[in-house]
């Protein structure tokens, strides 16, 4: 997978520190979106979205990944509506 994995992640427990600490990288953690995965050995980059932590059972932090989208597509449209305002001046 090619996600970066990090120790400062807000793990919720010792078993989910070690984990995504473990070198089969069994579980990831995202930072970019806050998001834990379960590793998908198919070869690829998959992963399937966790939102309780496996040992503890402690809710993991919410996803990201959707307001990371949207600020990227807000800025975008930013962006093509500056380029109409530009043209039609």
């Amino acid at each position: 997978m090619d996600i970066a994995q990090t120790s400062t992640a807000p793990h919720c427990c010792d078993s989910m520190r070690a984990y995504v600490e473990h070198e089969d990288g069994i579980i990831y953690w995202w930072p970019k979106f806050h998001e834990y995965l379960i590793s998908v050995h198919d070869g690829g980059s998959s992963g399937i979205l966790i939102r309780f932590c496996p040992w503890c059972g402690t809710q993991l932090p919410e996803s990201s990944r959707d307001a990371f989208f949207d600020a990227c597509e807000s800025s975008i449209n930013e962006l093509e509506e500056t380029e109409a305002n530009q043209e039609a001046s």
